[in-house]
């Protein structure tokens, strides 16, 4: 299978890819051409928003009174008056990037990329479930579909990893990663997801080649694989059976054991996974 793009990112479960170690709001986090909307609520995913002053006008928010907060490509961004608005509507691009590189610098701050430190929403798909269907685009903008990763197996077996370029956890176990796609290779197919707003396709597919990693990686811009499994950290890993039943959802591994080979194993061996769901630990 073709190398796939940018991971999961993951805050609302969008908000695992804004943030590595605090909380994000209900906002989406996009790499394309989203839309500029007035918005009516602030965050209220739990995570301190990064800046606090305005992006447009540099003054302090609050000092002009309530600030507005927009909506653009998914993320919520705080003004300090309409007159910012409206500035801002002109040049979204630029005023946008300013809060991204704010995250971007919380990010490095932090070992984890985190949304919520919450359990997985109640309509998230649960363990032993059947999973809808999803899509998911590789670097070159190709679609796939679960349908499309078990096709490059044997088993139909399918592990995804939430993971991304900044996030200090997943600098401790990608080489792992990189030996399961190794050793479960024609057999399961081993995928990073990259849902991270502060991630670009160009800057993924650097950052595999220079570590000489071979597993595709998808990107998830929009959150809504993170979403659609409750998916809350990086490193979060789930096991998707032929049938394309969930079978784990959890650590990669931690405490010592392999939560997710072990979990692959017992798929591919027909046998009931001892561990099907562990607490998120980014």
């Amino acid at each position: 299978m073709p190398k796939l793009p940018c991971l999961v990112g993951l805050i609302s479960a969008a908000s695992l890819l804004a943030s590595c170690g605090e909380n994000h709001g209900p906002g989406r986090h996009s790499h394309g051409g989203g839309s500029y909307s007035p918005s009516t609520h602030a965050d209220s995913g739990g995570h301190p928003y990064p800046l606090k002053t305005c992006v447009v006008s540099g003054k302090e928010l609050g000092s002009s009174g309530a600030p507005v907060t927009v909506t653009y490509k998914g993320h919520e961004i705080k003004l300090c008056s309409k007159a910012c608005e409206q500035e801002f509507e002109k040049e979204p691009e630029k005023y946008a990037k300013k809060l991204a590189d704010a995250w971007r610098a919380r990010h490095e701050t932090h070992g984890s990329h985190e949304t919520s430190k919450a359990a997985p929403a109640s309509n998230a798909t649960p363990v032993g479930g059947k999973i809808p269907g999803f899509e998911v685009a590789d670097l070159a903008g190709k679609t796939w579909t679960l349908s499309d990763l078990q096709e490059g197996t044997d088993s139909g077996v399918v592990s995804l990893t939430f993971w991304c370029t900044f996030c200090h956890s997943c600098r401790t176990m990608e080489a792992r990663l990189q030996k399961m796609a190794e050793d479960f290779k024609g057999r399961a197919s081993v995928v990073g997801v990259d849902a991270s707003a502060a991630d670009t396709p160009k800057k993924i597919e650097d950052f595999t080649r220079d570590k000489k990693f071979t597993f595709p990686v998808l990107l998830d811009a929009q959150g809504m694989v993170a979403d659609l499994f409750g998916v809350k950290l990086t490193t979060t890993t789930l096991i998707i059976d032929k049938a394309g039943v969930l079978r784990y959802r959890g650590q990669f591994d931690g405490g010592g054991v392999s939560h997710a080979e072990n979990a692959i194993r017992s798929v591919l061996e027909g046998k009931e996974v001892a561990v099907q769901e562990t607490p998120p630990a980014g």
